[in-house]
């Protein structure tokens, strides 16, 4: 269920005061909280993660009389099936006194300042909507929480039975998503980096039972070493966004300032090599530009990436969260029995393969820190340092130049040229020359958002043999018209139409054409 904007405005409102008072989920102080006793699905109280508040309970078997029950009342009876005290949204208990189920994604908003929070809630009336990557499968209860500042989240599950604790970068995607998960009858905790911005979810999993989640945040950049942090010294000028980059295996870039390694001797399926990744404080390596592939292959070989498309085929996604940037061999990917993640080797080309060979990963890691400190980490689209013309870059979020339009799910840029009109060869290079290529377009969202621009216009599609796409995407999204493709002769390169759908033509015809530019 998704929180009301009420809410989520209240506890934004209230963050900076979640360190010293207990809240009710609508943001007003109390010093207890009263749930039905049909139960709800959200956190029942919010308290400092220092704090030792408890909660109280008040319910009731009917009214009297014959009257009819009073929602609001704290007393549970008739046909309500919980009964909170109050008619706030949010809260597990709604207004006419039904249960609020809060196990859906994108689960319950929750802002999270250091030192952290308590959410004590409970599993009775909750529904099994997600399936945790450990452990077993029974209701759940998911939070979307964002942190304020980058450094370590310790997220401790107490209650004493089965359960399961997930932390993911995706809610519904415990394939890929995960970056940690435990499972067990005693207290659980999973202690991972976070950057500030990016929202998590946190998956409670287990019996209809009560619990409390613990959840502190450290900070990175406040001078004291804590958590996963291996250094925190501004003075230091080894210390990059409170991690040092010199260890075994460890290959600096001094432009991104991202740290890599290859964890070498440790050949593993690629879930394996990921899970190392991770417990590093990385995750497997995400090649998000031109300069980046440029610096790796002159230095790893035949390694585990983060490419894959587990989640849904053919569209690849960095496990990291990078903005996604193919760099396919010839022919690839061709998903020849099944291949769902992928190979980088020392040419700078990727394969798909089988998940369940054995490689070394190559793993990566972004410092955390601020938005302006010059580092591109997950969570922003630039940080202040661009070189291309007409690009800006404001508060961390990039802005296309004036008349192109922004694609926000990848944060690339699209730019239309009418005139003048070119065959498909010349337009390709002379989007090269403007810094891009002629638009790839992988997916029914990013035909839609040029669709309305197309008048007809060429794209980045051609055949020599199969129909490939000029940046190494894979071809798999189409939207080819009616009776299209043309097997005639010499109809090899792609054009979309006024309605969006596609038709191969002549490439020596002259028209306008779409460039695409990766951030």
């Amino acid at each position: 269920m998704r929180a009301p904007a009420k809410l989520t405005l209240a506890l934004l409102g209230v963050a900076a005061s979640l360190a010293s008072c207990v809240l009710d989920l609508t943001g007003e102080p109390s010093g207890a909280t009263s749930t039905g006793s049909g139960g709800g699905t959200a956190a029942s109280a919010i308290t400092a993660a220092s704090s030792s508040a408890s909660s109280s309970s008040a319910s009731g078997t009917g009214g009297s009389g014959g009257a009819a029950p009073v929602c609001g009342d704290a007393v549970k009876e008739g046909s309500e099936q919980c009964d909170d005290g109050n008619v706030a949204l949010g809260d597990g208990c709604s207004p006419t006194c039904t249960i609020e189920p809060l196990d859906a994604c994108p689960g319950l908003a929750i802002p999270l300042a250091p030192p952290g929070i308590t959410l004590q809630g409970t599993l009775v009336g909750a529904h099994d909507d997600l399936v945790p990557s450990c452990g077993g499968n029974h209701a759940d209860v998911v939070y979307a929480v964002t942190p304020s500042v980058s450094g370590t989240l310790t997220a401790t599950l107490v209650g004493d039975y089965a359960k399961s604790l997930s932390l993911r970068t995706r809610c519904a995607d415990s394939a890929t998503a995960d970056i940690g998960c435990q499972a067990g009858s005693l207290d659980l905790a999973l202690t991972r980096w976070v950057y500030a911005g990016v929202k998590y979810s946190v998956v409670v999993d287990a019996g209809p039972h009560p619990f409390a989640l613990h959840l502190d945040l450290s900070k990175c950049g406040d001078g004291a070493r804590q958590g996963l942090e291996e250094c925190d010294n501004p003075d230091d000028p080894g210390c990059i966004g409170c991690f040092k980059c010199g260890g075994q295996g460890e290959v600096f870039d001094p432009v991104s300032r991202h740290c890599y390694r290859q964890i070498s001797g440790q050949s593993a399926d690629w879930q394996s090599g990921r899970t190392a990744c991770l417990l590093w404080g990385g995750d497997l390596v995400g090649v998000s530009s031109q300069y980046e592939d440029a610096f790796l292959k002159t230095k790893f070989d035949n390694v585990w990436s983060g490419a894959n498309d587990l989640v849904d085929e053919c569209v690849f996604h960095w496990s990291n969260g990078e903005p996604w940037q193919p760099h396919w061999g010839p022919g690839e990917p061709n998903d020849q029995g099944n291949e769902d993640c992928s190979v980088f080797y020392g040419s700078g080309q990727m394969n798909d393969t089988s998940c369940g060979d054995s490689r070394d990963p190559l793993c990566e890691r972004a410092p955390g820190g601020g938005c302006g400190d010059g580092i591109v980490q997950p969570g922003e689209e630039c940080d202040d340092a661009l070189t291309m013309a007409g690009f800006t870059c404001s508060q961390c979020v990039l802005t296309c130049p004036t008349g192109q339009i922004k694609d926000l799910a990848t944060h690339h840029c699209y730019e239309i040229v009418a005139a003048p009109p070119l065959d498909w060869n010349g337009a390709q290079a002379d989007c090269v020359m403007r810094g891009g290529y002629l638009a790839a377009i992988t997916s029914s969202s990013e035909n839609g958002l040029l669709a309305p621009a197309a008048a007809p216009l060429w794209v980045g599609a051609s055949r020599n043999g199969p129909f490939h796409w000029v940046n190494t995407d894979a071809f798999c999204y189409t939207n080819w018209g009616g009776n299209e493709p043309s097997q005639a002769g010499n109809q090899d390169c792609v054009t979309m139409q006024k309605n969006g759908t596609w038709t191969n033509d002549p490439c020596d015809q002259k028209k306008g054409y779409v460039c695409e530019h990766d951030n």
